[in-house]
């Protein structure tokens, strides 16, 4: 009789592994998947990402006559169908005044602003990508990070407003971006 229940036990033990196995593998593959679409100019790129993951950002942004600025969306962490649009501004004579490139408040010419040691260690792909992170120089809240083509020049960003403060300027350059960079808001307490 012992031998008996050994065999039923193997046999238990063994129909629940393979049945945890079969779970894992249903759920892993089950992952549900969107589409990214990347329009830019002509071009459309189009990719199937997995629950979660990121897209991979496109970098042959170059249309003769315009100059690329960015992304309009984000590509990380895909949770639905997104569509992510490239923004451009005409460089051809008498275009008409949408440079995305006008004057903004700027404190200082540094590219960057300093770093802050409780962000992840989060970089970009030399030459493919950068990691910018813009904060707030008042409690160093993290606004966003982006992650954007080697080479990116970003729309000015509007001027954060927060209540009982002054916006002053920011630090740090949006243009030509080619190594990870933070940029900065800095504030000024109203009287």
């Amino acid at each position: 009789m012992k031998g008996f229940l050994k065999k039923i036990v193997l046999f238990i033990t063994a129909s629940a592994l393979v049945t945890s196995v079969w779970s894992y593998n249903t759920f892993a593959k089950a992952r549900p998947t969107y589409t990214v679409r990347f329009v830019y100019g002509d071009k459309v790129n189009e990719q199937t990402v997995k629950h979660g993951q990121n897209a991979v950002i496109p970098t042959d942004t170059e249309i003769t006559g315009f100059t690329f600025l960015g992304w309009i969306g984000n590509a990380n962490n895909i949770q639905e169908d997104t569509t992510i649009s490239g923004l451009y501004i005409n460089n051809t004579p008498y275009a008409t005044a949408t440079n995305a490139l006008s004057v903004a408040k700027r404190i200082n010419d540094r590219t960057t602003a300093p770093f802050l040691p409780w962000w992840p260690d989060e970089r970009g792909v030399p030459g493919k990508t950068c990691v910018v992170r813009w904060y707030n120089g008042w409690n160093n809240e993290l606004f966003k990070t982006e992650i954007v083509p080697y080479g990116t020049t970003l729309p000015d960003p509007p001027d954060p407003c927060i209540e009982d403060l002054t916006f002053v300027g920011w630090e740090g350059s949006w243009i030509n971006i080619t190594e990870d960079r933070a940029i900065k808001a800095w504030y000024a307490k109203e009287d």
